[in-house]
């Protein structure tokens, strides 16, 4: 699979899709309590936010265990992950083995018809990946002003952090960075209020619709199309 550097290097210009970048004006900024009480979260705690869709190419063991080395340090944290698929039996399995403090704070939500609103009710999300395309997921929770944990995998979180300027980027596979990464983002407020901020205004003017338009309408001017 060739990434976006990759085309980069050899003279290509990469042009996003426009319009992928959901944001409700209604929710943003999100009321934390009203959001609580809807989705039945405790409104003392703080959650970490995982979307997957078929826990395949997702590596959501290692970001179990990373949450769990840090839920006895961060005892006022959840994660919460939607998605199913085959694996998720396994990784009940795994939560099951820790004890009862920090499987409490571990929830296996199942598949969810309104992503967007429930990425309001997080703190911070987190993909951990080892193969994406372009994943939708990283840049709609960026857009929604989430700060980020992404693995470095072969094409997307990249070009879309803009090479960890606006995300944490980890290696893939690599639970230590993974686990350091996360208590970055747990234990440091005023990080995660500036990484939200900002991966939220650098995705909405790399990805709004508009922007990418006139993308394209220069590459057709350049062509002699629309003259």
């Amino acid at each position: 699979m060739l990434s976006q550097s990759d085309l980069e290097k050899a003279g290509y210009e990469v042009l996003p899709n426009g319009g992928w970048v959901f944001v409700d004006p209604e929710i943003m900024p999100r009321d934390w309590d009203d959001l609580a009480k809807n989705f039945g979260f405790d409104p003392n705690c703080r959650g970490v936010y995982f979307c997957v869709a078929g826990f395949r190419e997702e590596s959501w063991d290692l970001v179990v265990s990373a949450f769990a080395a840090l839920a006895p340090k961060y005892s006022d944290w959840v994660l919460r992950i939607y998605g199913d698929g085959p694996m998720a039996s396994s990784l009940a399995n795994q939560i099951a083995s820790y004890p009862v403090k920090i499987r409490e704070g571990i929830q296996l939500l199942g598949a969810t018809t309104d992503p967007w609103t429930v990425m309001q009710a997080a703190d911070a999300f987190v993909l951990a990946s080892e193969v994406e395309g372009f994943p939708n997921a990283l840049l709609e929770a960026m857009g929604l002003g989430l700060p980020c944990v992404t693995t470095d995998c072969r094409s997307g979180p990249s070009e879309i952090s803009r090479y960890g300027q606006d995300a944490l980027l980890v290696p893939v596979g690599d639970l230590n960075a993974l686990t350091q990464a996360l208590s970055r983002l747990m234990g440091d407020a005023d990080l995660r209020q500036t990484l939200g901020w900002q991966a939220r205004t650098s995705v909405h003017e790399r990805y709004r619709l508009e922007t990418v338009l006139m993308i394209w309408d220069d590459i057709f001017r350049s062509v002699g199309v629309g003259r």
